[in-house]
């Protein structure tokens, strides 16, 4: 697996072709389909492989400073850390899932709740009210996955990086 997430992680999702993969893996196209049935399943199963473990940061934090600080080390591991294959990946599904919900809207809902629901438990362990931490949390997971594609687009690592900063400030402020 770790084979098939580096290739999506290199070569993007828009326009994948089960052949290319296979021959990149020395397999053929034919053994991809019957391990993993379709694209969409390899494509969520490479996505669930790559998931770091976020939650794991968020699991003994019960102050918002330390949600700041969790989320800090969230932004720098979607950017430039271990986590940037996963949120690269996560962020084009959810992109796709717009314009092809069938084949990837299930899939982005359940990456965006991976990503939210931590974050919610945090922040009510924190003293926020549950319904003000589900919004507090819904902001920063969608806010920096929509800085984390701005920085990709653009390059601007710099007025991405304090944006991110000001935004998790604001958030938990």
């Amino acid at each position: 697996m770790a084979e098939v997430v580096a290739y999506l992680e290199t070569h993007g999702l828009a326009g994948l072709s089960l052949r290319p993969l296979a021959a990149e893996l020395g397999t053929s196209a034919r053994m991809l389909v019957y391990y993993f049935g379709t694209k969409e399943n390899l494509v969520a199963q490479a996505v669930a492989a790559s998931r770091a473990d976020g939650a794991g940061r968020l699991a003994e934090v019960t102050s918002i400073d330390g949600v700041r600080a969790a989320m800090l080390a969230q932004w720098q591991q979607m950017t430039t850390g271990r986590e940037h294959g996963h949120a690269t990946l996560v962020a084009q599904v959810i992109s796709l899932a717009a314009t092809d919900p069938d084949r990837y809207g299930t899939l982005a809902i359940e990456a965006l709740e991976g990503a939210i629901d931590p974050l919610v438990s945090a922040l009510v362990r924190a003293g926020t009210p549950k319904a003000a931490a589900r919004q507090r949390a819904t902001i920063l997971v969608s806010g920096l996955r929509g800085l984390l594609q701005d920085g990709a687009a653009t390059g601007d690592r710099r007025r991405v990086n304090a944006a991110a900063k000001t935004l998790i400030d604001l958030v938990l402020a």
